[in-house]
């Protein structure tokens, strides 16, 4: 990577940290990376998450340097302790809201479509939704399945999810085993929730890593709550999302005012 990086001097660099994975991008424009990676370490609930992150981070830091955009989503709510190591480490940490964990996974997958659209993004402890104008953040996710579908929707998300396009490794994950690279039908998710050791059994035969593998229920369950509560009746699936938006949020200068 380094001898990539040394003739881009306008190379923009972020870094995600979730729930489930960590992953980097480097690159001049958005659409070619120099440099794309992803480590899957499932940090929610592992006693010392610092330790896990430690030989990644130190990794980037010599390959990259310190003007790299680090954000932190529901793992740093839930673990605040990781959110405050980070910050010794001297890193430009952006510890984001739900809302702005929202609006950013709109900006990475806005960037690259023609049609406006409602994203999804559906992570470990919590699902993000925002149309680019409004946004929610509900306390369900991979690792925390909805026990219900009654959370409150705000009204406008509803009235213009015409177009709906689902983010994150698990809906990735999820389209990979349906055998369809971008869309997965609620009436699939459905069939899912019958069979939860099926779906994990076709995780492991479709290579899904195993922090992943054992949050497919979890995810299912989670993306079918929201289809639902946006009364839809399947989504796309993106290979963009959050982690884009936060390269885009570095490249507007973002990287300034994190700390």
């Amino acid at each position: 990577m380094r001898g990539e990086m040394a003739n881009s001097p306008r190379r923009t660099a972020a870094v995600k940290i979730g729930s489930t994975s960590v992953a980097v991008l480097v690159a001049d424009r958005m659409a070619e990376p120099l440099f794309q990676h992803l480590w899957v370490l499932g940090l929610m609930d592992v006693p010392d998450p610092q330790e896990r992150l430690a030989p990644i981070l130190q990794q980037l830091a010599s390959e990259l340097g310190p003007a790299t955009l680090v954000g932190v989503g529901e793992v740093g709510r839930r673990r605040p302790e990781l959110t405050g190591w980070l910050q010794t480490q001297r890193w430009p940490v952006w510890q984001l809201s739900g809302r702005e964990e929202a609006r950013c996974a709109w900006w990475g997958v806005q960037a690259g479509l023609r049609q406006a659209a409602t994203v999804i993004d559906v992570g470990g402890g919590s699902t993000e939704v925002s149309d680019g104008t409004d946004a929610v953040s509900w306390p369900f996710g991979a690792a925390a399945p909805p026990t219900t579908d009654t959370w409150t929707v705000p009204p406008g998300l509803t009235a213009r999810a015409h177009r709906l396009v689902a983010v994150g490794g698990t809906a990735r994950a999820l389209a990979t085993i349906a055998g369809q690279e971008a869309r997965l039908a609620r009436a699939q998710l459905a069939a899912w929730t019958q069979h939860p050791d099926d779906l994990i059994r076709l995780g492991a035969g479709h290579r899904v890593e195993p922090a992943r593998r054992s949050l497919l229920p979890g995810g299912v369950r989670s993306l079918l709550c929201t289809l639902t509560l946006l009364g839809a009746d399947g989504v796309e699936v993106s290979d963009a999302g959050l982690l884009q938006g936060l390269w885009l949020a570095a490249r507007l200068g973002r990287m300034a005012h994190a700390r």
